[in-house]
């Protein structure tokens, strides 16, 4: 939150974004083909750790937003990527979330189909078509 702070005082006039997490593996109901995660570790993952971090996130961007001097003007947000990033590592076809079976440190990150999708978000976010 200092950093976001820092950030926001000493770059008003900035745009800045932060962008929520992709679930990491998406099982939707099916079974999860990720490399050694169960289904429940999949859901358990995905629930806690995606989610927590994405709660931290947003929450973090709107304690910087209610802490700013009045006077200063900050176009800052979070951006939810949930809607936008669907297929992750469980899925064996089109994922935008790698699995174990991609190169280190690629593992359950954004593939660039992932990244085409934050982008996607970005440019919903800012009006931009």
């Amino acid at each position: 939150v200092d950093a976001l702070g820092f950030l926001a005082s000493q770059a008003s006039k900035a745009t800045i974004r932060i962008f929520g997490y992709g679930l990491a593996f998406q099982r939707h109901g099916m079974k999860c083909k990720a490399f050694g995660i169960s289904n429940e570790e999949a859901d358990f993952i995905d629930t806690e750790w995606y989610g927590l971090a994405n709660s931290i996130a947003k929450e973090a961007v709107e304690e910087v937003q209610s802490t700013m001097d009045p006077r200063t003007i900050v176009d800052m947000e979070y951006i939810d990527v949930g809607p936008y990033v669907t297929v992750g590592a469980c899925s064996t076809e089109d994922r935008e979330m790698n699995g174990l079976s991609s190169l280190f440190p690629g593992w359950y990150h954004p593939s660039q189909l992932g990244y085409d999708r934050y982008f996607e978000a970005l440019l919903d976010n800012l009006s931009i078509q």
